[in-house]
């Protein structure tokens, strides 16, 4: 076949294709206008002419079609305004307004005042040498090597943890075997410098380090009372520590001097690490004001109970130690004192010499060089703790005292910090009362219950129930 032929022959089948095509376009353009509702093919244009997408200019359409964004016919439908940005109404919802002002209670009359230094000689001082000595007399005897790591929880009140730092320093507890927990939640703030005095948050970190020698632990965000006992325990775990101490930060030691036979605080403390019993949780020195707890036997009662944030939490966590068949018990080691206010200065707390009490000393007998310091100290100290243990609603105000730190960092309203605690802490109380059933704090020795009854007994301050009776709120997990 010659190369005339072939090309011919394409030639009358490029013809005949596109024959075909062109009747195929005729039908389909029939079809599609005698079978599209009018109410549909109405609203669809065909372009009068094709598009010059060649030329790359844009497609021109019946500009007849297009509004007029001059015309005001258009633009101002019926002659009516547009709605103002406060009065928006949309199909899906209510007309919306602007948000109206809140109400706000008076700011406070009295601006944050600075709290006065309760310890100017340590305020001053450029190294631990230049604090008073701790008294000859107060040292303890014997083996001193015995293991006794003191935790001292802070959330609010720089001056208050001063003072039981101080007085348990100045007792002759080793500043290397105490741990200031800065549970303030105010991350690395005070160790950076970032929070004033005036602020509730505030410690003077670089003083407690420096100056005091103690240890430093930050917790990584605001503890609860529950929490706080948690983290003591986990740090103790994390540290492999067979025991350790922890005390309040509204504690006051005093070693007792009028002792018929006079033994330092802290060689007591030393002799109850060294004489635990077999079998043993914790031992109280004045109730829960500074304890001494086995870490061990710690985490086999599973620690404090989270959802019991503050008060009740003690309630709870011993009589599950009670329950469990650990015996509570209290040491004495002298006076630790439970208190909400602030001696003057610290100094006073650093014995120096055994004194002769005069016969006309009397309890307001002012504390100076020479003149019956001690029992001066302890009048003082005494009063200090009976007037906390006296006061109806206002025991913990000490921790209210501060009202500054606008615009430092993490601040929190402290008007606001105290309601939400105090909220808090009755929630705490009732989830204690629901949990074991049962009011009060002598849980162990008003109501035969074990661990186990948690959260599973019905409350004995309701009429005796039927045999099938069910707590509703619990009834799916029966």
């Amino acid at each position: 076949m010659t190369m005339n032929a072939v090309v011919g022959g394409f030639a009358r089948h490029r013809v005949r294709i596109l024959i075909l095509v062109s009747l195929t376009l005729t039908l389909a353009a029939f079809f599609y206008s005698h079978t599209i509702p009018s109410s549909i093919s109405s609203v669809i244009s065909v372009p009068a002419t094709r598009p010059e997408f060649s030329t790359g200019k844009i497609p021109q359409s019946n500009t007849n079609d297009i509004p007029d964004p001059n015309d005001k016919e258009i633009s101002e439908p019926n002659s009516e305004k547009i709605p103002e940005p406060d009065s928006v109404e949309t199909p899906d919802s209510e007309p919306k307004t602007k948000p109206s002002p809140p109400h706000r209670f008076p700011s406070p009359k009295k601006k944050p005042t600075v709290p006065k230094e309760n310890f100017p000689r340590a305020a001053a001082a450029k190294s631990p040498d230049d604090l008073p000595s701790i008294a000859r007399f107060y040292k303890a005897q014997g083996n001193t090597k015995t293991f006794t790591p003191l935790f001292i929880g802070f959330t609010r009140n720089w001056n208050m943890l001063q003072q039981c730092l101080v007085s348990y320093l100045a007792a002759g507890w080793p500043a290397d075997m105490i741990y200031i927990v800065d549970n303030s939640g105010t991350m690395d703030s005070n160790k950076l410098n970032l929070l004033t005095p005036a602020n509730p948050f505030y410690i003077n970190q670089e003083r407690l380090e420096k100056i005091f020698k103690v240890n430093v632990l930050t917790t990584p965000t605001l503890f609860t009372f529950s929490q706080l006992q948690n983290f003591f325990l986990y740090t103790a775990i994390e540290k492999q520590w067979a025991h350790y101490f922890w005390s309040h930060m509204d504690t006051l030691i005093l070693a007792d001097e009028d002792a018929d036979q006079f033994v330092p605080f802290y060689q007591h403390i030393v002799e109850s690490v060294q004489n635990v019993p077999k079998k043993w949780a914790l031992i109280f020195f004045h109730y829960d004001r500074l304890a001494l707890v086995n870490t061990a036997t710690y985490k086999l009662l599973g620690g404090w109970d989270p959802q019991i944030a503050y008060y009740g939490s003690d309630c709870d966590f011993n009589a599950r130690v009670q329950m469990s068949g650990y015996a509570l018990t209290d040491y004495y080691a002298g006076h630790i004192l439970d208190v909400r206010t602030l001696l003057p200065d610290l100094e006073i707390l650093y014995r120096q010499e055994k004194e002769t009490c005069p016969e006309t000393a009397t309890a307001t007998t002012r504390y100076k060089e020479g003149d019956c310091r001690f029992q001066a100290l302890k009048a003082i100290v005494l009063e200090m703790d009976k007037l906390k243990s006296d006061s109806v609603g206002i025991r913990n105000t000490w921790q209210t005292q501060q009202r500054g730190g606008q615009g430092e960092p993490f601040y929190r309203d402290p008007r606001g910090f105290e309601i939400a605690l105090k909220r808090t802490s009755d929630l705490g109380s009732s989830l204690y009362d629901l949990k074991w059933g049962h009011h009060g704090c002598n849980l162990a020795e008003e109501r035969s219950v074990k661990p186990m009854d948690a959260w599973r007994v019905y409350p004995d301050w309701e009429d005796p129930p039927p045999a099938d009776a069910q707590d509703p709120e619990l009834a799916e997990w029966r």
